[in-house]
């Protein structure tokens, strides 16, 4: 069984256990779950997605979950490691043909904090319509955070 809650969780399995009980799903279980694996699911970007390469060193294009996290409820993170992988590859071509590395991580930054920043919003949205009250109102003043302020809304991947 997968299941979403908002924010850490203390107890995963009590947590679930505990949801459990109060929906439907209830009756179809032998027995409440006794683990539980917590995964980090919050929306998360790269800081440095695009490091050009400098003499001596190479470059770092990031790609996928590891340049971008998209909050697992929106159904679009596939897609998104997908295009940030596109985009890459269309870096790299670019760069083939002598245009500057610098500037050309300069744009795939720049597209992927785009991309991240619209992802907020569709959060924030989908947030407060389906989870308006309760436990996800510290997901739904961190979202809120992050667009006011443009950080992140956890810990950023580094």
């Amino acid at each position: 069984m997968q299941a979403m809650v908002p924010g850490p969780a203390q107890a995963p399995a009590e947590l679930l256990a505990g949801l459990l009980a109060e929906s439907a799903f209830d009756a179809l279980l032998r027995r409440p779950p006794r683990t539980a694996v917590a995964l980090a699911a919050a929306p998360r970007v790269h800081l440095a997605p695009a490091v050009p390469p400098t003499l001596g060193s190479g470059g770092l294009l990031v790609v996928g979950a590891g340049a971008l996290r998209y909050d697992p409820l929106s159904g679009t993170g596939t897609a998104q490691a997908l295009r940030t992988a596109i985009l890459a590859a269309a870096v790299i071509d670019a760069a083939a043909t002598g245009r500057p590395a610098t500037a050309l991580c300069a744009h795939y930054t720049d597209r992927l904090r785009a991309a991240f920043r619209e992802h907020l919003h569709t959060c924030l949205r989908l947030y407060t319509t389906a989870f308006g009250t309760g436990p996800w109102q510290d997901e739904i003043d961190a979202t809120r955070a992050a667009l006011r302020t443009g950080r992140q809304p956890l810990r950023a991947l580094d």
